[in-house]
């Protein structure tokens, strides 16, 4: 199952603060991909890993690239 994260677990994870968050999600160029759920934000834990280690979406990745979030997300 995949595992929703908060957008303050992101930004604990990354590394960047909660508004960093917020404006990568509307980056024009590689934005970083959510799930809107009624009022609430949340993250797919291997987008938010593809987008840490190759800045693109999971499903924009290829098989090998895919095999190593796999390996990250444990």
């Amino acid at each position: 199952m995949n595992t929703l994260l908060t957008t303050k677990e992101v930004a604990a994870f990354l590394s960047v603060s909660y508004q960093t968050v917020r404006r990568l999600m509307y980056d024009p160029l590689s934005p970083l991909h959510y799930l809107r759920i009624g009022k609430s934000i949340r993250f797919e834990k291997k987008d938010v890993l593809a987008y840490k280690y190759f800045q693109k979406r999971y499903t924009q990745l290829n098989e090998s690239q895919r095999c190593e979030v796999r390996d990250y997300n444990g």
